[in-house]
């Protein structure tokens, strides 16, 4: 049997050296237990750790077989006894995985119990079934589809006489299992995957239940639980030994545990059941501690520690999961740096996280909460300055953006939406898979209100022509501050057709260009009352490409910007004029991209105005198209003398804010005329 007790320097390189000679490391074989000679009333024992790291034996009684219970096939059931069992409270969270033996011989894993029932009756997945788990590393992924209804089998008259049902279904989770009892009735016991308790160190109370919402669709059990006792840093990884999977590892730590089933070579399986049965996974694999095994009515649960790594998992399937000691999972690194400006403290949170399309934004979101949470310890208002950097190997360039928040109850969730979605579109872009290597969050967060609303905005002339400027002064009212004006210099283009618009001058929180909604994670920015209202192609441009989606997100409007903009008239030989430039950005007609121009402003930007601008017919003489269109740096100056382009400081939308008050829309008269120009 292995035992991993070296030190971790070692460790790999004897895993390095062993490569080289195209040697396996050696462990003992263990024979298996056919399943066609396995009789009822056959007695045997299976191993698990109830207690630091020491590996103890209980007995075991086979009362049957279920025949295509689950989706991986037959399922044994099992009664068990012995000190160790009455210690525990019969079969706990944690225990799945731990290997039942007759003769010697290697049956399975406990992979199923039954909640608020007898806890001494348990159901084994057979070691033949979990074979083929093992066999997949590496495999392209394939996942079977669970049924949703339940498959009912009848139990034989004389073990129906011991137990308190007649016939049994297993269920894939608690909440299904739920639905069903109800569904069947008492005389049908539902049996369910052992839980597996998801142990949780450095995560505060609000945290811990936002990680809980996030996997409650997984048979996972958040529990707080600290690490293991100083000194203990290594344990046998062998059948029996009680190991951790982690999702995260460092300032915080979120370990599931569960039970080694099985060794050979470098290969492994526990469980006995899925751990969220995604497939093909990379997730970090160690050793564990159990602090003590605790009884309880409705389930009893193990409460544990992860020790050091000691492999990675690689296969996550309905029968058993399956990982290798000869490597480490591939995480990414993240670290939070926050200063809190009103009390000067400043703290770093670092912590490894999985790379996984299902967990990555999830994980990612509690840690970052949880190191903001820290930092300032208080939930309020405030405004946040936030500098997020991404970087992957796949990536045509990192993904940077510095933006400007404000909150009137929960300034550190608000200033992390922006992170999450852009994590998000890029974990889950559809054109790529990305391996991120760095993470990292800068953020100054304050007390004080840094807001600013826009009172007036006004053109400095009223007439204008194609190809020429108009400057619009802007009025803002910053919170309990004097007034102070703004002046934005707006580019007429060359082509537009002579006319009145719609001017209007607003926050870039919420401009048009936002990101499409398959990559903003449900809740997080698109606050509800303006979920609607830019439902269609005005506010989303398309994207063919990942340097194209990477510039929509770098490039949109931020929450400290003044944005003047109208939606001009254009013949409608060039309203149809697509283009599709060299990073894969494709824009549709220009009539759909409103004229804009924007100035940065040291204030979370609220409020909204319209005026109304006369574009005049071109006089005879002809009106030079300007080289090129964009500010003039040199006469770009605020009305307070200030320079156009003070540092910027990155916006994005605040969920909890009302935008009733913003003209988002482009005027009804405007849109019939689109509507006229699309149709012919």
């Amino acid at each position: 049997m292995m035992s991993i007790d070296r030190p971790r320097n070692f460790r790999i390189f004897f895993l390095f050296v062993i490569a080289l000679l195209g040697i396996a490391p050696v462990t003992s074989a263990v024979e298996l237990f056919p399943l066609d000679e396995l009789q009822v009333g056959m007695r045997g024992y299976g191993l698990t750790v109830i207690e630091g790291t020491e590996i103890e034996r209980f007995e075991a009684e086979v009362l049957g077989i279920l025949p295509d219970a689950t989706l991986s096939g037959d399922l044994i059931m099992i009664r068990v006894s012995g000190s160790v069992i009455d210690r525990a409270g019969g079969i706990a969270s944690g225990m799945s995985g731990s290997p039942v033996y007759i003769d010697g011989k290697l049956v399975g894993a406990v992979g199923y119990g039954f909640a608020m029932a007898d806890h001494r009756i348990a159901l084994v997945t057979p070691i033949h079934d979990m074979l083929p788990v093992l066999e997949r590393i590496p495999v392209e992924q394939r996942l079977p589809v669970p049924s949703e209804d339940p498959k009912v089998i009848a139990l034989d008259a004389d073990l129906g006489a011991e137990l308190p049902f007649t016939a049994i279904a297993v269920a894939p989770d608690p909440t299904t299992a739920l639905r069903w009892q109800e569904e069947l009735g008492p005389g049908v016991g539902v049996a369910v995957p052992v839980p597996t308790p998801l142990m949780i160190s450095g995560l505060g109370r609000r945290t811990m239940a936002r990680l809980g919402e996030a996997l409650a669709a997984y048979n996972v059990v958040p529990v707080q639980a600290g690490g293991a006792p100083r000194g203990v840093e290594s344990a046998p990884f062998e059948p029996g030994s009680a190991l951790g999977v982690q999702l995260a590892r460092g300032d915080v730590n979120i370990s599931s545990i569960g039970t080694v089933t099985y060794v050979d070579g470098s290969g492994f399986l526990a469980f006995g059941h899925p751990f969220f049965q995604m497939g093909d996974v990379d997730f970090i694999t160690t050793t564990a501690y159990i602090h003590h095994t605790v009884p309880s009515v409705e389930f009893p649960f193990k409460i544990g520690a992860p020790l050091e790594p000691v492999g990675r998992l690689l296969q996550d399937r309905s029968a058993a999961i399956a990982g290798t000691l000869s490597s480490f999972a591939e995480t990414i690194p993240l670290q939070i740096n926050v200063f809190d400006r009103d009390t000067g403290r400043r703290q770093t949170f670092r912590a490894d996280i999985v790379n996984s399309t299902e967990l990555t934004t999830a994980i990612a979101s509690v840690v970052a909460l949880e190191a903001m949470d820290r930092a300032i310890d208080r939930i309020g208002s405030g405004t946040a300055r936030v500098i997020m950097q991404i970087s992957g190997e796949e990536l045509p360039k990192r993904v940077v953006r510095d933006n400007l928040y404000f909150s009137h109850s929960d300034i550190a969730a608000t200033s992390l939406t922006e992170f999450l979605t852009g994590l998000e579109a890029i974990v889950s872009n559809e054109f790529e898979n990305v391996k991120i290597t760095s993470i990292r969050l800068d953020a100054e967060v304050e007390k004080e209100r840094w807001t600013a609303r826009i009172v007036e905005a006004v053109p400095l002339q009223q007439d204008v022509y194609p190809g020429e400027t108009v400057d619009v002064q802007v009025r803002l009212r910053p919170y309990r501050g004097e007034e102070e004006l703004k002046v934005i210099r707006l580019q007429i283009p060359f082509d537009v057709q002579p006319g009145e618009v719609t001017v209007t001058a607003r926050s870039g929180g919420f401009g048009y260009f936002r990101m499409p909604s398959d990559y903003v994670p449900t809740g997080v920015l698109v606050p509800e009352d303006e979920d609607e209202s830019l439902d269609d192609e005005w506010d989303r441009p398309s994207i063919y490409s990942l340097e194209g989606l990477l510039d929509v997100f770098m490039n949109r409007e931020k929450n400290n910007e003044v944005v003047v903009e109208f939606f001009p008239y254009y013949s409608v030989d060039s309203a149809y004029l697509d283009y599709y430039d060299e990073s894969g950005y494709y824009g549709q007609s220009s009539y759909l991209t409103p004229v804009q121009a924007s100035l940065a402003t040291r204030y979370v930007i609220q409020g909204s105005d319209t005026f109304t601008l006369r574009i005049a017919a071109p006089p005879t003489r002809s009106v030079e198209k300007p080289a090129a269109e964009g500010n003039e740096d040199e006469e770009d100056t605020e009305a307070n003398g200030q320079p156009k382009d003070e540092p910027a400081e990155p916006m994005a939308e605040e969920p909890s804010q009302p935008q009733g008050e913003r003209d988002l829309n482009p005027p009804e008269a405007l849109n019939a005329m689109v509507y006229r120009a699309r149709r012919s």
